[in-house]
């Protein structure tokens, strides 16, 4: 196995293969990919504007909508009810010269009519506070974290 320069040397903390958190990304044809976990159906990826796939941009920008909801759930629930309608949209300023996005906004949409002005503020504080607190994406994407790349033949 070869660690390109750079490379941060594994910590406790680190997946390895064995874990029950394993994800891995096959090719499945030219420009398209496929993500798995072991537990659920595969996610097509190619690039952008390809029929049938999600580009890593967009699954980027969904798992930081899908931590957010996740990471906001109770709160919401508690709070809306169990059948809480909620979408959480999540875009994006990129940087075509640094091949980059310089900023995520996710921005979530509720129904909070049936409250007063009160208890809407603060589900919007408390939601606010839970995906800020438990959100490991947005956590991640905010503070950086190192992703070396490491090359090596099959086993």
């Amino acid at each position: 196995m070869t660690a390109l320069p750079g490379a941060v040397p594994p910590t406790v903390a680190t997946v390895t293969a064995d874990d029950d958190s394993r994800v891995w990304v096959d090719r499945v044809g030219p420009e398209r990919f496929a993500g798995y976990n072991g537990r659920s159906m595969p996610i097509p990826i190619g690039m952008a504007g390809i029929d049938g796939c999600f580009s890593p941009t967009e699954l980027l920008r969904v798992a930081l909508g899908g931590c957010a909801g996740l990471s906001a759930e109770h709160p919401l629930t508690r709070r809306l009810g169990e059948r809480a309608a909620v979408r959480i949209a999540v875009a994006g300023e990129h940087d075509p010269a640094q091949r980059r996005f310089t900023s995520l906004t996710s921005t979530m949409t509720l129904d909070l009519s049936g409250l007063d002005e009160r208890a809407q503020e603060q589900v919007r504080t408390v939601v606010t506070r839970a995906v800020h607190r438990y959100c490991t994406v947005g956590r991640t994407v905010e503070q950086g974290a190192p992703a070396p790349i490491v090359v090596r033949e099959p086993a």
